[in-house]
């Protein structure tokens, strides 16, 4: 309870920062609480989904959006695991 305090802080203090809010909803989902987390990322923007950096981050929206029927939203989080796939791919050839 420690942490989601925290991460609620985190949140309060900069309620526009997408990767709080991502962490705080992560937390929300593994405690079952799922209606809480989709409402902390339902408005993610996709300048916000694509500034995610990790696939996992990513498919957890995807999953988010799916469960909501967001197409729009699964779209861009698809957009956004192809081109982590390539960002990835590029720095292995290397």
């Amino acid at each position: 309870r420690t942490v989601e305090s925290l991460a609620r802080r985190a949140v309060s203090l900069e309620p526009t920062v997408a990767t709080y809010r991502l962490g705080l909803a992560e937390l929300l989902y593994d405690a079952e609480r799922i209606d809480e987390a989709a409402d902390l990322v339902a408005d993610f923007t996709p300048e916000e989904i694509r500034a995610v950096g990790s696939v996992e981050g990513v498919e957890f929206l995807a999953e988010i959006y799916e469960s909501r029927r967001d197409w729009r939203r699964v779209v861009v989080c698809r957009e956004q695991l192809l081109q982590l796939e390539v960002s990835q791919s590029t720095a292995d050839e290397r």
